[in-house]
């Protein structure tokens, strides 16, 4: 089974205030990902289907909050959380 540590895996900013370290671990992204407070992810899955994004995420969310805005819903992960974002 893979593993690393944060210090690890290589830091890439993604967009202005988002950045992550990701390692393809067997076909699953694997990441630890920080956003600044307030940011808004809506830029970065345009121009997909529905404008959403099309992949699951699963993970473990250390600190701070997330909203996720689906066609029908809203939903929070709070700190402390696992979680499940499906597509969409």
């Amino acid at each position: 089974m893979p593993s690393a540590s944060h210090d690890e895996i290589a830091l890439r900013e993604i967009a202005p205030g988002y950045s992550g370290r990701f390692a393809d671990w067997g076909g699953i992204t694997v990441a630890f990902e920080e956003a600044k407070a307030g940011q808004d992810a809506s830029a970065m899955v345009r121009g997909l289907p529905d404008d959403r994004c099309q992949a699951p995420h699963w993970g473990y969310l250390f600190s701070g909050k997330i909203v996720v805005h689906y066609k029908d819903r809203t939903e929070t992960v709070e700190a402390g959380q696992a979680y499940f974002i499906e597509p969409g």
